[in-house]
């Protein structure tokens, strides 16, 4: 999802994406990794929720919510 999401809003990035091998033997903890991709994550979505027709955020959430999601 991080990956396909800052593909669309490459904007948002903090860093250059890493090739996933460089990604999974990244020294830094695991805990830092998802910390700023769930940040990143979360603005890619705001960014693209402007982009989105009110009727289409609001079926997505009713998907979500009816999924479990929220």
């Amino acid at each position: 999802m991080w990956r396909t999401l800052t593909d669309a809003v490459p904007d948002i990035r903090l860093n250059t994406p890493p090739t996933r091998l460089a990604d999974t033997t990244d020294p830094r903890s695991t805990h830092d990794r998802l910390y700023w991709r769930t940040i990143e994550i979360r603005d890619a979505i705001l960014t693209l929720a402007d982009h989105a027709p009110p009727e289409l955020r609001g079926h997505a959430y009713d998907h979500a919510t009816g999924c479990g999601s929220f």
